[in-house]
């Protein structure tokens, strides 16, 4: 996977997880998940009283580009 580059105890994922691969470090990917959503990468268009960024869909497009 292009620009993919995670290191450290998560770097052995190799960007799997996906179709046909989704039991694949499950431990290892909940933890990195967990890690993601630690720092507020994770559900950033969620509301804040749900745990997400509280990040308008717009103001996510707009920062993409």
């Amino acid at each position: 996977m292009a620009g993919l580059h995670v290191v450290g105890e998560f770097a052995a994922l190799g960007g799997r997880g996906g179709s046909g691969t989704r039991t694949f470090g499950f431990e290892t990917r909940l933890a990195w998940e967990q890690v993601l959503a630690a720092d507020g990468w994770t559900g950033i268009g969620w509301p804040v009283e749900y745990g997400g960024g509280g990040v308008s869909r717009p103001r996510v497009i707009f920062n993409e580009e």
